[in-house]
C-alpha cells in the first residue's frame, strides 16, 4: 500500500494551508523515513492534520463565515426557491403560459378562482427571493459585499411570510383546502429567510477583537 499512502501525503501537501508550506513540507520529509508497515496510518494522520488546518479559518465562533462556506450555503438556501420558481412560470403548464382567455375560462368562473391567481402570481413574485439570494450570496462570495440594504432585506424576509399568512386566510374563507395548511409552506422559506438574516448580519461591522488581559 505504499503508492496510495505516497498519493495521501500528496494529497495531504495540496490541501495544507499556504501559510503552512513549511509543514507540509516537513510532513513529506518525515516520511520518507518513516517505517513501511506505518506509512499508510502516518499518510492518513497527514490528511486528518491538513484537513483540520483547513477548517481552522472557517471556525470563527461566530456567524461569520468563510467567502467560500458561503457558496455553499447560498446554494443550499436558495437553490430550492430557484427550483420552484421556475417549474411557477416557465413549466408546462407554467403561469408564463396562460393567456387570458384561459384565466376566464379555467379559474375565474370556479369558486375563488380570481384568489387561486392571484395567488399563483403572487407566488411566483415572491419567489423571485431564490433569483435574488442567489445573486446576493454570489456577491458576496466573490467580492466580500453582503446585504447591506435592511430596507431590501426587510421585504425578502418579510414577503414569504406574508404570503404564508395570505394564502392561509384566503384559503380559510373561500373554502379552498390546498390553501388552508399553507403555514407548512413557510417550512420551505426557512432557509431563504436564514440566508437573507446572514447576510445582513455579515454587512454589519465586525466586533473588535478581543485583547488578551495581561497580569
Amino acid at each position: 500500500m505504499n503508492w496510495f499512502a505516497s498519493v495521501c501525503m500528496t494529497f495531504a501537501a495540496w490541501l495544507m494551508r499556504h501559510e503552512r508550506g513549511d509543514w507540509a513540507r516537513a510532513m513529506r520529509s518525515e516520511f520518507q523515513y518513516v517505517n513501511t508497515a506505518d506509512r499508510l496510518s502516518w499518510a492518513l494522520g497527514c490528511v486528518v492534520a491538513a484537513v483540520k488546518q483547513r477548517w481552522v479559518p472557517m471556525d470563527t465562533g461566530t456567524l461569520r463565515i468563510s467567502r467560500w462556506v458561503m457558496l455553499v450555503e447560498t446554494l443550499g438556501c436558495f437553490g430550492p426557491p430557484v427550483l420552484g420558481w421556475y417549474l411557477l412560470v416557465f413549466d408546462q403548464p407554467g403561469i408564463i403560459h396562460y393567456s387570458f382567455a384561459d384565466i376566464q375560462r379555467w379559474y375565474l368562473p370556479q369558486p375563488g378562482g380570481a384568489f387561486i391567481i392571484w395567488m399563483m402570481y403572487a407566488t411566483a413574485v415572491v419567489e423571485l427571493i431564490g433569483p435574488i439570494g442567489i445573486f446576493l450570496g454570489l456577491r458576496y462570495a466573490l467580492f466580500g459585499r453582503a446585504l447591506d440594504n435592511k430596507t431590501l432585506g426587510a421585504v425578502l424576509i418579510v414577503a414569504p411570510i406574508a404570503l404564508t399568512i395570505g394564502g392561509w386566510i384566503g384559503g380559510t374563507i373561500y373554502g379552498l383546502p390546498e390553501f388552508r395548511p399553507a403555514f407548512g409552506l413557510l417550512l420551505l422559506y426557512t432557509l431563504p429567510i436564514a440566508g437573507f438574516a446572514h447576510l445582513m448580519y455579515l454587512a454589519r461591522p465586525a466586533a473588535p477583537p478581543q485583547l488578551l488581559a495581561t497580569a
